[in-house]
């Protein structure tokens, strides 16, 4: 009951409901997605390509946010860069298709809990 307890406390100190290799798996893609796609391999790059407290500057570096989507089999998690994202949503317009080849394009969503 005790190991049921710690493994439960580490979840909720991860502050999403996310495993240990998810959170693997999320570090290790925004790590490449900053490199690749933002040409930032390093943290020092990477702090001089954010705003205030971590936010997008101008879509020159990006922050990430989170999304969960309960469904009636299970929730699905989703990691947006926000730069990426409203990069390919602005030169999208209300092409979905268009819009879709964008996000691929830039690499900017990384879904994490697949079902």
């Amino acid at each position: 009951m005790k190991a049921d307890r710690d493994l439960m406390e580490a979840d909720y100190h991860r502050g999403f409901p996310i495993t240990e290799q998810e959170k693997k798996a999320i570090c290790d893609w925004e790590d490449k997605h900053w490199a690749n796609q933002h040409n930032a391999p390093t943290l020092d790059a990477r702090l001089s390509k954010q705003g205030t407290i971590g936010g997008s500057f101008h879509y020159r570096g990006g922050s990430f946010h989170y999304r969960f989507t309960p469904t009636s089999i299970g929730t699905v998690g989703t990691i947006c860069c926000t730069a990426c994202q409203n990069k390919a949503r602005r030169n999208s317009g209300e092409n979905l298709e268009r819009y879709k080849q964008l996000i691929e394009e830039y690499d900017a969503e990384f879904t994490f809990q697949n079902l």
